[in-house]
């Protein structure tokens, strides 16, 4: 028996969003004197620039003031470092990071500034200081790594261009690292892996592409069109939208070192990658529109993945519960929902790849089948409405012909007969055009 195509409501995707709010809710933790936010351990008391950072951009989200946004602001005003080297001035450092700010902290509380709109208010971390710290941190190749003299890397450069885009959409340093990025693909020269020129991933490619296509300032220019299209040629085709992970990529782990006054000092950096979710973030950005049903299996995924406690599976298959387990499936669900047509509580179904039906009101609750007969009854009753003056001329015609060519009726009655029916014609078309 042919099942009916999945479909969504967006109430399905808010009560996910609640879950995972709760959870953020319930995982604050206070600091004296500088107010208080998460940690990456959301059941770790310390809390770090990042965490707090996509915690309180959660809310923002799904139109949710958070209950500590100003508790949040002022520990992440608390953590900037603020100092007279450009290179440090207006960054953050994670806590694992020996007090160096670093671009995996900086970017991600600059784009929570710049698409907060929290820039102007003085009680705010200085969103303009982060945006000159991205800037001077930049290499001369065009990408970023950790901080300014760390090797680029593929997703650190796109940390860095998203976090530009919501603080200055045509600063130049954006657009040099889009020309790093293009350069900087996969062997075959069409996707992005974890660094230059290594095999391409699924997480690598989306993320990459969310951020060239967000950048309208390159649009129109034909070298970054074309690497878009590219890149999401092979999306499509590699993406498996039935799991939440990539496997070529579900931890990214490099090593950061710089010399100081003391000597060396030595961290391991490791980002947590939950693939799915960028790769739904990717594809409701794609220009054209993107294949309908690899939209519906990867929604369907994220939101029948999601865990009660409102977190969804850690990459690294850790016990613990982390935050990188919620805020890229939070931030791909509010990108849906930005670029989809659903409004209050609609429901969406994914037809077939190029299209789809949105119902509303009374027809949310009815089954597809229920509703595409009752749309071909509409149509049949608009195509006789329009045309019954037509059809019964028709009809006419086609009865009158055979009774005259089989002698039962003459032709110059024939004729007489097409009067009305033709008069009806004239009606039904002067009605139309009135």
């Amino acid at each position: 028996m042919q099942t009916e195509p999945y479909s969504c409501q967006l109430g399905d995707i808010y009560r996910c969003a609640e879950r995972s709010l709760a959870l953020l809710s319930r995982t604050f933790h206070s600091v004296p004197n500088v107010g208080g936010g998460w940690y990456h351990r959301l059941d770790t008391d310390v809390p770090g620039p990042s965490a707090t950072a996509v915690a309180l951009h959660s809310f923002l989200l799904f139109d949710r003031r958070p209950d500590h946004l100003a508790d949040g602001l002022t520990f992440l005003r608390s953590r900037q470092v603020i100092c007279d080297d450009s290179q440090l001035s207006g960054g953050w450092a994670v806590n694992t990071s020996a007090g160096r700010p670093v671009l995996e902290a900086t970017s991600v509380v600059a784009r929570f500034l710049g698409s907060s709109r929290l820039t102007l208010d003085k009680d705010c971390p200085s969103a303009n200081k982060a945006y000159e710290w991205i800037v001077h941190n930049q290499n001369a190749d065009g990408g970023w790594g950790s901080f300014r003299g760390q090797a680029s890397r593929i997703w650190l450069t796109a940390m860095a261009i998203r976090a530009l885009i919501e603080l200055n959409l045509h600063d130049r340093a954006a657009t040099a690292g889009i020309e790093w990025l293009l350069s900087s693909r996969d062997a075959s020269n069409v996707a992005w892996g974890e660094r230059p020129d290594a095999s391409a991933t699924i997480t690598h490619t989306a993320f990459v592409l969310s951020a060239l296509v967000d950048n309208k300032f390159t649009e129109g220019n034909r070298k970054v069109v074309s690497g878009i299209e590219q890149g999401y040629s092979w999306l499509t085709d590699n993406l498996l939208p039935a799991s939440i992970f990539d496997d070529s990529a579900r931890v990214e782990t490099y090593n950061v070192a710089y010399n100081d006054t003391g000597g060396q000092v030595t961290w391991q950096n490791s980002i947590w990658h939950s693939g799915l979710p960028y790769a739904l973030s990717a594809l409701v950005r794609q220009p054209g529109g993107a294949d309908g049903s690899l939209v519906a299996q990867s929604l369907r995924t994220i939101l029948t993945s999601q865990l009660p406690d409102g977190r969804w599976p850690n990459a690294d298959s850790a016990a613990g519960i982390s935050v990188w387990a919620v805020w890229p499936f939070l931030d791909a669900l509010a990108d849906f929902m930005d670029r989809s047509p659903l409004r209050d509580d609609d429901r969406i179904w994914w037809i077939t790849r190029e299209s789809m039906l949105v119902t509303r009101g009374t027809d949310v609750g009815k089954s597809l089948r229920k509703l595409l007969r009752r749309s071909r009854v509409s149509v049949l009753q608009r195509l006789s409405k329009r045309y019954w003056a037509t059809a019964i001329l028709v009809l006419a015609l086609l009865t009158g012909a055979g009774f005259t060519v089989s002698g039962l009726l003459a032709w110059s009655v024939f004729g007489f007969a097409l009067v009305v029916p033709i008069l009806l014609v004239g009606i039904q078309e002067f009605m139309v055009r009135k």
